[in-house]
């Protein structure tokens, strides 16, 4: 479980640092995959903060440290830490907000598996099917947006 005991000011800092080094998607696993996922990334070339990060958040997660493929380490959260990652700090955010109300909507209504089923209730409902694609391209689409001090420009 998530650090319940963040303060207001540690969760205000978490989202200005994911507002600025942090990447919220839902991941398909490949074009014809059906399996999509609620993903949370922080890159940071300073892994002693990228470590501190991980403290502070207290979630499962898998830390990539930089290589000689990759400049930066990343913090990975998948499905339900990034959930409730995002839920703490959604007050918080500003340039990733819409971005996080995307994924924990999509989280919150079709992650979810009812009682008595072997699959999610989507599998089954092809309105809640493409309502989930909708949510996949809508905050892939977010992604492709430049944000400036002021207002927002598409790129």
């Amino acid at each position: 479980m998530p650090n319940e005991k963040l303060t207001e000011i540690q969760k205000s800092y978490l989202a200005g640092f994911i507002d600025g080094e942090g990447c919220i998607f839902i991941k398909r696993r490949n074009e014809n995959s059906t399996w999509l996922q609620l993903m949370l990334i922080i890159s940071q070339k300073d892994i002693n903060l990228l470590k501190e990060l991980k403290f502070l958040i207290d979630e499962k997660c898998y830390l990539r440290l930089p290589s000689k493929n990759y400049t930066a380490g990343n913090l990975c959260y998948a499905s339900g830490q990034a959930y409730r990652i995002l839920k703490q700090i959604y007050p918080y955010l500003k340039l990733k907000k819409e971005q996080a109300k995307i994924g924990i909507e999509f989280y919150e209504k079709y992650k979810i598996i009812p009682a008595g089923r072997k699959k999610p209730i989507w599998q089954s409902n092809s309105k809640l099917w493409e309502e989930r694609e909708i949510c996949y391209h809508t905050i892939k689409a977010l992604k492709k947006v430049n944000y400036v001090w002021g207002g927002i420009n598409a790129q």
